[in-house]
């Protein structure tokens, strides 16, 4: 299987860690990193310039449909951005790792 980045932002710590623990419980994910950093950004006619939160997860591909509507379904935001990365290179044992956290 091919592993994959999955990252979206959200607004405050706590609902970036019950995305991230919700998705890690449910198996979507093998991990995720929650880090701050700073966004800016057009809304609605508007130049924001706000701290988010990013989150993280590594998973399959195969999971990406069922994890984009879980973090879908609990995200705050009116436009959440939840996109994928494809993993080009990645370490054998890492990948074995996250393949069987995914199952």
């Amino acid at each position: 299987m091919k592993l994959i980045a999955v990252i979206t932002t959200v607004d405050n710590m706590d609902d970036a860690q019950n995305i991230a623990t919700a998705a890690i419980k449910s198996r979507l994910a093998a991990c995720a990193q929650i880090e701050e950093i700073s966004s800016i950004y057009s809304w609605k006619g508007q130049i924001e310039n706000t701290k988010e939160i990013r989150i993280t997860f590594k998973t399959t591909s195969t999971r990406w449909h069922e994890l984009k509507a879980q973090i879908t379904a609990s995200h705050p935001y009116e436009i959440p951005a939840i996109y994928s990365l494809k993993i080009v290179d990645v370490n054998e044992s890492y990948l074995e790792w996250a393949n069987q956290i995914n199952h």
